[in-house]
């Protein structure tokens, strides 16, 4: 969304109501990318109060190829493409969703009339029945990281503002294989052999789990992902240590 845009749309959901507020999650995924968009909001999501309505603005011009959906989750709202990018969204199936009927265009931004009139209905207490029809999801699963016995191999999903790489390897998911043992963790010509717990150490890269609980690699004060070419869909690789010699 361009930055005109974001502003209109600001000042009309304003219009509704002088206590709304507006958070902005971010403005760095990339076009069409309904991968970033799940783990981003997976990852943010849970931490808003319940009644929290997210409008997630990509790929989010409605057309009869591009239904825009009203999802209810958890007791929050989600308005969205029904791409599939909901089912990597959540583990289980949302309690309710309606397909939306695109509102009058404004300025070719058919979308803007279309955040605003479901902000304004949810705010005035409608039912979702009498917002839109009940419609299936499409469903497409987070790709998920790959495992054995002494390895998980994973992937960067998410580049940050500073250069940080984003995983998609879980806390859980490390404490499950690794077992307390030796480990590196690899992406390209990085190797690091210990988690952190902050950023600010004095060691050439790092990795973390962030508060989202995934493993984020990172280069104290630098960009780690320009200092290294590493971009999204990249491998990001763990070695545990086993019976033979480690490394």
């Amino acid at each position: 969304m361009s930055e005109h845009y974001i502003a209109q749309l600001k000042g009309l959901l304003m219009q509704i109501s002088p206590d709304i507020a507006v958070v902005d999650i971010t403005h760095s995924i990339k076009m069409f990318d309904q991968t970033q968009t799940a783990f981003v909001l997976r990852s943010t999501y849970p931490f808003f109060p319940k009644g929290t309505i997210h409008l997630v603005g990509v790929n989010s011009e409605p057309s009869p190829e591009n239904r825009i959906v009203l999802v209810e989750k958890d007791g929050h709202y989600f308005v969205g493409a029904n791409d599939g990018m909901f089912g990597m969204v959540f583990d289980r199936m949302p309690d309710s969703a309606v397909e939306l009927l695109p509102a009058t265009s404004t300025g070719g931004f058919a979308a803007l009339g279309l955040f605003v009139g479901v902000v304004r209905r949810l705010t005035d207490r409608v039912a979702l029945s009498e917002i839109g029809n009940k419609i299936a999801l499409n469903q497409t699963r987070l790709l998920e990281a790959g495992y054995g016995n002494n390895l998980i191999s994973g992937t960067v999903v998410l580049v940050d503002h500073f250069g940080n790489l984003i995983t998609n390897i879980s806390k859980d998911l490390f404490l499950q294989i690794g077992k307390n043992r030796p480990f590196a963790i690899k992406v390209q010509n990085v190797c690091i052999k210990e988690i952190s717990e902050h950023y600010d150490v004095k060691c050439e890269s790092l990795a973390l789990f962030n508060s989202a609980n995934m493993l984020e690699i990172a280069m104290p004060r630098m960009n780690l992902s320009f200092s290294y070419s590493i971009n999204t869909g990249d491998n990001v690789r763990i070695d545990f240590a086993d019976d033979r010699l480690f490394f």
